[in-house]
């Protein structure tokens, strides 16, 4: 299936809509995932493109003060989600969800809000509700390929339009019944502003790596799926090539990580320690700034298992860096083997440490890959050019809805 059936959500030019006022509903945030930074850097695109944006979260965390900081009408209120709730405690969570959803619908008849946009399947739950009560339409962003909750399946049914983050996800609610004039496929993107490297500099700085080491460096959440354990069991072969090697491991610990936060870093840690590599690991934790780091990165890796796009992959090829990752699901659309990065199995830490070596060894290589992927990406992932498409979907969803909370007409 191409992206040509889905809808298109092409670009819309400032002067063809009308000011719109959405408002954002997000669970999560109590770290900057890829999620997380795309819905940033999202929101300052759309703000410069005439839309008013308010957010509802549910955590105050990191993204809640990002927000605040830009000025961002931001809400703290409760999301209750009926999503894996056990039956003994369905009644309690179904009250919850329906007290969420009327705070929300407050919420939106306050901010005068036109349109909402559920930045999550779970997010959509409380969203669903409350768009009901406010008769405002809503749209909701899957992140996560298939299979997709059953639950999750009967909510998005009941969205006006679903934006899958990848042809993958796109085709993956296809296939789980979603038609496919209901999907409209818009990428997460990044920003292509140069970026200061003395950050970078100053890390090495900080670990007391000298300016000839090797950096391989890998930014993401802390869990299973972002598969560091297959990372780090490759550093024994590319320490026997290059000793100088160090792996940068860059993010903090999902927060719905299986198990005790912090768990999966504890096993990572003590596969490094049995390795006896731990000296050239270093678990560099959540850091705000992480893509200042990639222009340090002499090859930039992400070896997840399970990929509904990638957007550290996006940051590193916009960043210029060499890039390694797996071929699954959405990575497969970032990276071209051989032409703007290379691919290698996922769960192979011989294959991943033979292409790191590569990169490593044939420096040409690594940057006429670099230079391939760069501007692949900024013909791709463009945030700016991906804000737009958003209003077009936006000003659609209006024009199609005949009543909203404004009670005008675009």
């Amino acid at each position: 299936m191409t992206t040509s059936q889905f809808h298109s959500g092409q670009a819309l030019s400032a002067e063809t809509y009308q000011p719109i006022r959405a408002m954002f509903v997000h669970r999560w945030g109590a770290i900057m995932a890829g999620g997380e930074l795309w819905l940033r850097e999202l929101i300052i695109q759309l703000r410069q493109q005439n839309v008013a944006i308010s957010v509802a979260l549910s955590i105050d965390g990191p993204l809640y003060a990002n927000l605040r900081e830009m000025g961002v009408a931001t809400h703290l209120t409760e999301l209750e989600f009926l999503r894996a709730t056990p039956r003994s405690a369905l009644l309690k969570s179904s009250v919850g969800l329906l007290h969420s959803a009327l705070r929300l619908w407050g919420l939106i008849i306050a901010t005068r809000t036109q349109i909402v946009h559920a930045f999550s399947a779970e997010a959509a739950e409380v969203a669903y509700l409350a768009t009901r009560l406010a008769r405002a339409p809503l749209t909701v962003t899957v992140h996560n390929c298939g299979p997709f909750p059953r639950f999750d399946l009967m909510i998005l049914r009941c969205c006006e339009q679903i934006i899958a983050i990848s042809q993958a996800v796109a085709t993956d609610l296809q296939m789980a019944g979603i038609p496919a004039q209901r999907i409209t496929l818009i990428p997460s993107g990044v920003t292509f502003a140069s970026r200061d490297s003395g950050t970078a500099g100053a890390l090495r700085q900080e670990l007391g790596l000298a300016p000839t080491a090797r950096i391989i460096g890998l930014i993401a959440t802390l869990e299973s799926k972002k598969a560091q354990d297959v990372l780090i069991a490759a550093v024994p072969a590319i320490l026997a090539r290059f000793p100088d090697a160090h792996i940068l491991l860059i993010g903090a610990a999902h927060a719905s990580s299986p198990g005790a936060p912090g768990r999966y870093e504890q096993q990572l840690r003590q596969l490094a320690s049995d390795l006896r590599v731990a000296e050239h690991v270093h678990f560099l934790g959540y850091r705000p700034a992480a893509a200042t780091f990639i222009h340090q990165f002499d090859v930039a890796v992400l070896c997840s298992r399970k990929e509904a796009l990638g957007l550290a992959a996006i940051e590193a090829l916009a960043a210029g860096a060499p890039l390694v990752a797996t071929a699954v699901e959405g990575l497969k659309e970032v990276v071209a083997d051989g032409n703007t990065g290379l691919l290698v199995p996922p769960d192979d830490p011989s294959a991943l440490a033979a292409a790191i070596i590569r990169l490593l060894a044939d420096r040409a290589l690594g940057a006429q890959l670099a230079a391939r992927g760069s501007q692949a990406v900024r013909e791709r992932y463009d945030a700016a050019r991906l804000a737009e498409r958003h209003c077009r979907l936006y000003s659609d969803l209006l024009a199609r809805s005949q009543t909203f909370v404004s009670g005008g007409t675009i």
